[in-house]
């Protein structure tokens, strides 16, 4: 009977040492080392420094002291039809490499809580992606930051010295993405694009290095297959580089906003290499001759816009080319087509930069031509109503008019066409059919 309780007290004590222990949920502090975590199809483990492997499926890594920066480096990885979840806590790593690094074909889930800030070196994105697989940045608890710098030739958010920004995908969080000379805010580093991007919800700032889109590619790279569909965006293009789209020489395409989205879209100063970049579109850049050409912009799919959503667009002087508001009720199913507030225009009919201040109700348009025009839809004019405009004053600096939006929405239907011509005689004609104002 002793021999039985001791061998099977010895089995078990084999089989303890033989089977892997699971922890779950354990905190890594950087302070002890940097942190790699892989992901395959038997699970995930966790090294830190030049310890074993152990496997954790949700780890946490954090700092005792986020005040205080660290160069260690947080690495992730996932294989081929796997998924990596992992939780960044308050970290703040200032490295001459990649302060946070994704690899593999797989699924990369990164949770935010409380402030992180990733600062990294000269070729590497602030949170670096492989050009495989794909990233997703949560923030299940709605108390999760990220403040992340690319080093120069890298993005923000996105791809390193001529990496590739794709398949990225942010859900919520405040997150500031800044790219470092000749890198996009989220997208491509130099010489990267920056496509299949995705923005549903958070707070999020882009703002793009040198020649660098906000949102989309590096110089020279493209942007395309941008989606927001909810939260508040503001992309902003470095010099040469659009807010959304392209960066210096590169183009923009396929950039759809819908639902509740609040975006606003600036693109960057002329440089040396090139003009203004567009709001949403194109990079600025020079012709063989030496011409500074400003990025072309293109108009967004907008068609799925909620009636609490909206797209500003400005130019790189701060010039506000046109703001757009949806016309979707949440509960459509069937959008209707895209609506701007308003359109000023050149006589020939060509957009036309204008400046837009409000104050005590009033909405005033500052155009620099010699005659111009505004023109909407009664509708249109209705959402600004909404927003408690009640007058418009349009200007070209020599000719003024002003209409006022409960006079003239009373008289049509909401689908009516108002234009109001600046000239030596100002003219106001709805539906083709001049009116007095």
């Amino acid at each position: 009977m002793k021999r039985k309780r001791l061998t099977a007290s010895i089995i078990a004590l084999v089989m303890s040492v033989s089977l892997p222990m699971t922890t779950y949920a354990a905190n890594w502090y950087l302070e002890d080392g940097s942190v790699t975590v892989n992901a395959d199809n038997s699970g995930q483990t966790v090294t830190q420094g030049s310890g074993s492997a152990v496997p954790d499926e949700a780890p946490v890594i954090t700092q005792r002291n986020s005040s205080a920066e660290t160069s260690n480096t947080i690495t992730i990885n996932a294989s081929e039809n796997a998924t990596a979840n992992v939780t960044i806590s308050n970290v703040n790593i200032d490295t001459s490499g990649a302060a946070v690094s994704t690899g593999g074909k797989g699924n990369v889930n990164i949770e935010l809580d409380g402030t992180n800030t990733l600062k990294s070196g000269r070729y590497h994105a602030g949170l670096e992606k492989s050009q495989d697989g794909k990233l997703t940045i949560t923030d299940e608890n709605a108390n999760g930051k990220l403040i992340a710098t690319g080093g120069d030739y890298g993005a923000g958010i996105g791809g390193d010295d001529q990496g590739n920004g794709k398949n990225i995908t942010i859900t919520g969080g405040e997150i500031t993405a800044t790219g470092g000379s000749h890198g996009a805010g989220i997208g491509g580093g130099y010489y990267g694009n920056g496509n299949d991007i995705t923005i549903t919800g958070g707070e999020v700032t882009a703002n793009g290095g040198w020649c660098g889109a906000g949102i989309g590619g590096g110089p020279r790279g493209n942007g395309s297959d941008i989606t927001i569909s909810g939260g508040k965006v503001i992309a902003n293009g470095g010099l040469c580089g659009a807010g959304i789209g392209g960066g210096y020489k590169g183009s923009g395409s396929d950039v759809t906003i819908s639902k509740d989205s609040r975006v606003e879209a600036t693109g960057g100063d002329p440089c040396l290499l090139g003009g203004y970049g567009a709001a949403i579109g194109g990079g600025g850049y020079n012709t063989d001759t030496g011409n500074q050409v400003d990025g072309s912009e293109i108009e967004p799919d907008t068609s799925g816009l909620y009636t609490t959503g909206k797209v500003e667009r400005k130019s790189g002087d701060g010039t506000v080319l046109d703001t757009i508001v949806g016309t979707v009720s949440a509960s459509s199913e069937e959008p209707d087509k895209r609506e701007p507030l308003y359109r000023v225009l050149n006589l020939d009919g060509s957009s036309l930069k204008h400046q837009a201040e409000t104050a005590d109700g009033v909405l005033t348009l500052t155009a620099s031509a010699d005659g111009a025009i505004l023109t909407g839809t009664l509708r249109a004019l209705g959402y600004l109503q909404n927003q408690g405009i009640e007058k418009i004053t349009f200007t070209d600096g020599t000719h003024t008019a002003t209409i006022v939006l409960a006079d003239l929405i009373a008289k049509g239907e909401a689908e009516a066409v108002y234009v109001l011509t600046l000239g030596a005689t100002n003219t106001l004609t709805l539906n083709g059919e001049a009116i007095d104002f």
